[in-house]
């Protein structure tokens, strides 16, 4: 039998690329159109109804088309974050209201790929390989204050360390790159593009690519992993680190998990791709089970845990 089993939620009207669980049985999803060229898309709070297996609209908010569903700590305070195709970073109240308070805008025709936050810096890729950088104004406002040309493809992905000092960034060139104020400090490559970056803590971060790999590095040894996991017939495309559990978001492979050893270690505990019937862009821990969304057959799908 497998680890766990999966009941369909929910079929979205819209393309779903993003979940987040804000608190117990309470999800984020955003979303992704593309329409005669015209890109569009939402973010919403649901109610996750276990009784009648399905997802309760709490909140919809109608956006630019999401590329990247985040969140980020500025002070004490926990934002979700929407990177969108129009060159904006929006911020929203992490609650079932899902209230918009904030904005960071790039001046330049750009789609932002990810963000990130260290001390009072944010951080933004961009699909032109720049990053752009803002510092945070005493009234609560971002003030553009560089930008940077870091790769020579997308960058999808920014991670900076909680000190504001040191940046990742992944890109579809295949390099994962680490910065220290502009200048790089070493750079690792994949087989193919990097698509996702997380600090574990201070010194480790996982790597996520559409090689299939998954990988734990130390900054302070960085030429070989702690620990490297694959997924099957697709990619690290999102991951979702929940301590001793990593969930991720495997693309065309589906959703998997990977569980911590008695060695510290990670190893696949679980991967499955059906009933998603398209790439898998969100995945999330809800308590001991795993929400999904899957992209073009629009499904949110609840892996519910066997032993439960």
């Amino acid at each position: 039998m497998d680890k766990y089993s999966p009941t369909i939620l929910l079929n979205t009207e819209t393309e779903p690329d993003g979940i987040y669980t804000y608190k117990e049985d309470h999800v984020i999803i955003s979303y992704y159109h593309l329409y005669n060229e015209r890109k569009t898309g939402s973010i919403c709070s649901y109610k996750v109804n276990r009784e009648t297996n399905q997802l309760e609209l709490l909140t919809n908010n109608r956006t630019p088309a999401i590329h990247n569903l985040g969140t980020v700590v500025v002070g004490d305070t926990k934002f979700i974050t929407a990177c969108t195709a129009n060159a904006k970073v929006l911020f929203f109240t992490p609650n079932d209201e899902l209230k918009e308070v904030n904005c960071a805008i790039i001046p330049e025709e750009c789609e932002v790929l990810s963000t990130s936050v260290g001390g009072e810096t944010l951080v933004a890729s961009r699909n032109d390989g720049y990053i752009s950088y803002w510092r945070l104004f005493r009234n609560g406002r971002w003030k553009p204050v560089k930008e940077v040309k870091c790769h020579d493809a997308e960058v999808w992905s920014v991670a900076m360390n909680i000190d504001g000092k040191t940046l990742l960034s992944g890109s579809d060139d295949t390099y994962c790159k680490a910065w220290v104020d502009d200048d790089m400090i070493f750079k690792i490559r994949f087989d193919a593009g990097v698509t996702d970056l997380i600090w574990r803590n201070q010194t480790n971060f996982l790597a996520g690519s559409y090689d299939g790999s998954v990988k734990e590095f130390d900054i302070r040894n960085w030429k070989k992993p702690l620990w490297e996991g694959h997924i099957d017939g697709g990619a690290g495309w999102r991951m979702s680190d929940q301590g001793n559990r990593i969930i991720v978001a495997g693309a065309c492979g589906g959703v998997a998990e990977f569980c911590q050893t008695s060695n510290g270690l990670f190893e696949k505990t679980f991967q499955k791709y059906e009933p998603h019937d398209s790439m898998v862009y969100g995945a999330d821990a809800l308590g001991n089970d795993i929400l999904a969304c899957s992209f073009y057959d629009k499904k949110v799908v609840l892996w519910r845990r066997n032993d439960n």
